[in-house]
């Protein structure tokens, strides 16, 4: 579940020469996060963006590596470790979220989908199965696999199509809000588990 009061929508961003993706995981493999930076090289050849990376992890060192062959190191935050009391601010200031997970290491909705929806903010992520499960293209850029080069082809151009329609990226993370507030909200949640654990107790 989410703290819908937390993770809230804000007032819309300024206009900004640059598409603001945000990618929030610990540096591991099912994150995908070579992918990612892949896909980030491709968009940038047409498309003005910057991505701020928030997490640490065992592959750090290889990511901020990878980023200097692909030419993009210039591009890219690497905000490191951040409070859990300071990620909303996180979501409010991007224009997307990006999680480019790698489908056979990574499994379940990631909370950081739950949270960027919540603060309507729209996100582009693997197909993964619960994802899908749970929502729709009106909700989500899903990205449909085939290997890796091939997702990192779909996340450039889902985040290309969103750099160029504002309109989609407001829809997206509208949409997005109503679901996670349906489905997700912590209290709401927190209400169904005491139910089932009354039931299971008695």
């Amino acid at each position: 579940g989410v703290d819908l009061e937390r993770f809230r929508p804000t007032p819309a961003l300024p206009p900004a020469k640059a598409l603001r993706i945000l990618a929030v995981g610990s540096l591991v493999p099912r994150k995908g996060y070579p992918i990612l930076l892949q896909s980030l090289a491709w968009l940038v050849q047409d498309t003005e963006a910057l991505l701020t990376i928030v997490g640490v992890g065992p592959e750090q060192r290889e990511t901020e590596a990878l980023a200097e062959r692909l030419g993009i190191r210039q591009r890219i935050t690497f905000a490191g470790a951040v409070v859990e009391a300071d990620m909303p601010g996180y979501y409010q200031r991007a224009d997307v979220l990006a999680l480019a997970a790698v489908p056979n290491l990574h499994w379940g909705i990631p909370n950081v989908v739950l949270e960027a929806l919540a603060c309507c903010r729209p996100v582009v992520i693997t197909a993964l199965p619960a994802v899908a499960a749970v929502f729709g293209e009106e909700e989500l850029l899903l990205l449909h696999v085939y290997g890796e080069e091939d997702l990192a082809r779909q996340t450039a151009a889902a985040l290309r199509r969103l750099a160029q329609d504002p309109g989609l990226r407001a829809r997206l993370g509208q949409a997005g809000r109503k679901k996670v507030e349906a489905l997700f909200d912590l209290r709401e949640v927190g209400r169904a588990m005491a139910t089932c654990l009354r039931s299971a107790a008695g």
